[in-house]
């Protein structure tokens, strides 16, 4: 079988500087960029300890006190310190090899570059994709969103929050992200995916930076890594869009013998590995919409009947760990808490102070609260939280 090696003359040229610290700054940022990967080895997590150190001093000196976090994090003053080595390395790197050397890189080389970087936009696609397909990026709003008011929401939680409502939204926005990825993944088709991936993350980082969501960096990496796959097309694009005539692109080629089955073996188990891993924390959990996913008993909105504490008017539950009081004036504290449904018993934390509570359904449907060290107790009525307007199933041809 012969695999066919192409390098446009006017791009991804081999003895290009600019194209050799790109390639330098992307496959760096892609090494290091920590991800969280469900069985594929997690490689940024066995680096980290070698560069860590680095970037705590160096990030130290640039922002004139020690870093808090080390960890290559999106929008992070850590990645941020990392970023700026990068580049400067990455510019040193392209203006000092040797010319000698470049001219003995090949069309080969340069052409599995660019399959390492369809892969990768593909693998980042698969799992931005299935979160939303499955509610696990974009879930329903939380008890203690909902009844707050909307100016006191900030932005960020707002747009994840209206996003969330929709469950028709967020499955289409997934599947749109997933057979991106799939098209990314062909030689015949990617350069359409990565059209398709610079919509999609164009529509991201420009929420990302209005909406203050912090994955700006992350974003904008990605965002550049499709412009860099499709900037072959531009000019024909751009001269079919304009209806002028699209000049026929000239190849350098070269082929190598291949054998069939090895070829198509190695790339069916990558792309299974990509669906494995991607898919892996869903089938873990059996969670394959989070809409319907059952919640703890006590998950909910509550407002006080009678308490010890008569300051709190309101307690919000939260499935993922989490216990807000809110007071008169709506001030609102949480805390952490671990459930044991079993014992109904719950831990309750904040800052150095762990609570033991106990609760418990009365026959008049309301829950009780009672801790004995210190000795507090709150009952409570469930609020109709799931049947508000926000978690209406509506939708209207006509407005009249």
């Amino acid at each position: 079988m012969n695999v066919q090696f192409y390098e446009y003359n006017t791009f991804y040229k081999t003895h290009s500087r600019i194209w050799i610290g790109m390639v330098f700054f992307c496959i760096m940022f892609m090494t290091f960029f920590q991800v969280s990967p469900q069985i594929l080895p997690n490689v940024q997590a066995t680096l980290s300890p070698l560069i860590e150190p680095v970037i705590g001093y160096i990030g130290s000196i640039l922002f004139g006190s020690e870093l808090e976090n080390t960890k290559l994090l999106s929008d992070t003053k850590a990645l941020y310190t990392f970023l700026s080595v990068l580049l400067l390395v990455s510019i040193v790197t392209a203006l000092s090899i040797n010319k000698k050397w470049l001219l003995k890189i090949s069309t080969k080389s340069n052409y599995w570059l660019i399959v390492i970087f369809r892969y990768y936009l593909a693998y980042q696609l698969f799992h931005y994709g299935f979160n939303k397909l499955f509610k696990w990026q974009f879930f329903l709003p939380e008890p203690n969103t909902v009844y707050s008011e909307l100016g006191q929401i900030t932005p960020d939680l707002l747009y994840w929050s209206a996003v969330g409502s929709s469950y028709g939204y967020t499955v289409f926005a997934g599947s749109i992200e997933i057979a991106t990825a799939l098209l990314l993944l062909f030689k015949r088709t990617y350069k359409i995916g990565a059209l398709a991936a610079i919509v999609i993350f164009s529509n991201v980082v420009l929420v990302n930076f209005t909406f203050n969501i912090s994955v700006k960096v992350f974003s904008s990496f990605l965002l550049v890594l499709s412009i860099l796959l499709f900037s072959p097309s531009f000019k024909p694009l751009v001269n079919l869009l304009t209806f002028k005539a699209i000049e026929q692109p000239t190849f350098n080629k070269t082929t190598t013998n291949v054998n069939p089955w090895v070829y198509r073996a190695t790339k069916g188990i990558v792309v299974l590995l990509f669906f494995a891993d991607s898919l892996w924390i869903y089938g873990k959990s059996k969670n394959w919409n989070d809409d319907q996913f059952p919640r703890i008993s006590i998950h909910g909105a509550y407002e006080v009947i009678t308490s010890s504490n008569t300051d709190i008017q309101r307690v919000f539950i939260n499935r993922k760990g989490y216990l807000v009081m809110e007071d008169l004036e709506t001030n609102r504290t949480d805390f952490q808490i671990s459930v044991d449904t079993v014992s109904r018993v719950f831990e309750m934390h904040r800052l150095d102070s762990t609570s033991i509570w106990m609760y418990e359904w009365s026959e008049d449907k309301t829950l009780l609260l009672k801790s004995y060290k210190p000795l507090q107790y709150y009952k409570l009525r469930k609020l109709p939280y799931r049947n508000l307007p926000i978690f209406k199933d509506t939708f209207n041809w006509w407005i009249d």
